[in-house]
Order: structure tokens, then sequence, then C-alpha cells
């Protein structure tokens, strides 16, 4: 199918699937905040803590809500450094 990795989202029971075009929906905000259309400080701070607390989070493991994905080997975040 061509597609390197898998992008999903889940919110209140609903999935987003943002594998396909995912390079194109970064071009297309990248246009927007040059138009001068993109979000204020206050706007993104709530998105910037999700992705963090996310990032922090431990895997809870496979279950049954699981991607068929999840079963792959884990590999190291590229933004982890060494402690």
């Amino acid at each position: 199918s061509g597609i390197n990795s898998f992008r999903s989202l889940g919110i209140d029971g609903e999935e987003i699937d943002l594998s396909y075009n995912f390079e194109q929906l970064h071009t297309e905000s990248y246009k927007a905040i040059l138009d001068g259309k993109g979000f204020s400080i206050d706007e993104c701070k709530p998105s910037i803590k999700i992705a963090s607390d996310i990032r922090k989070s431990v895997p809870l493991g496979k279950n049954a809500n699981s991607h068929k994905w999840v079963s792959l080997p884990f590999s190291k975040h590229p933004f982890t450094t060494s402690e």
C-alpha cells in the first residue's frame, strides 16, 4: 500500500486515520501559519501538554483494542537522551 507508518487518533470512540497524506497535512498547516492563520501560544499550550504527557506515558501493552502493529518490537524514541 506504500504506507510506512500507521497514524491514528481516537476521540470519544471515533477513530481518525491520519496515515494517508500525512506529509501534505503538515504542508497545509505551514501554509496557513505563514498566511497568519496560525494558533496563539494560549491555544497551543494544551496540545503541547497532551503531547508531552503521551510521550512520557508508559505503554499499557496489548489488549483487545490494540492495533495489529502493537505486537511489533519497541524501538527507542529518536529524541530520548541517555540518562
